[in-house]
């Protein structure tokens, strides 16, 4: 799975744009600077974080160790608009992690205050599909947008039909109403 030496809690910071190594994080870090979009490459698995924290546009980790990383300028978007990645690597599989309410947060994280994030986790066969200008990651993106599409599309469909008025054929009356009887309290409904 990795071709790097895993040693639980190393990370490596690798380019999103071709996947090569940029540099190690040196253990005990509690700052690291990312220059570019990133993805950001934790030996281990996602059960070693008690908690993950936006400020500005840093992404703060929190281990259950009782250590602390910041990763910094993690959710600025670059030119392209992509942002920096997380990925466990526990040498069996890659665990994407990924923070849907990261980008809601942005007013209050830019204000500086901490923002606790919920992730999400994804299982991954290989990186290639984080790459920026993977076809993978365009793949998954388009299917997204079909998805909500398609959606959209019968959902738009069922209202014209229903709402369609045909002249020619009258829609029938709709029945009456059954009605009950209460046999218990003698009330008819």
């Amino acid at each position: 799975m990795s071709e790097m030496n895993i040693i639980a809690g190393n990370a490596n910071i690798l380019s999103r744009h071709d996947g090569q190594f940029i540099s190690t994080v040196p253990q005990g870090a509690t700052h690291v600077e990312l220059l570019e979009s990133s993805t950001v490459r934790i030996s281990g698995t996602p059960n070693m974080v008690a908690r993950y924290e936006r400020v500005g546009d840093d992404l703060i980790l929190h281990m259950k160790d009782g250590t602390t990383t910041r990763y910094e300028s993690f959710f600025t978007l670059d030119t392209a608009g992509y942002h920096s990645e997380l990925i466990f690597d526990d040498g069996t599989q890659l665990i994407h992690v990924q923070f849907p309410g990261a980008a809601g947060a942005e007013g209050a994280a830019l204000a500086g205050e901490a923002i606790a994030l919920t992730p999400e986790y994804a299982t991954l066969g290989d990186m290639a599909s984080l790459l920026i200008g993977s076809t993978t990651a365009s793949t998954i993106s388009a299917a997204t947008l079909g998805g909500i599409l398609g959606a959209v599309a019968i959902g738009g469909a069922a209202i014209v039909a229903a709402s369609s008025n045909d002249d020619n054929n009258p829609a029938a009356p709709p029945p009456p109403a059954p009605l009950t009887i209460n046999t218990f309290a003698g009330i008819i409904f």
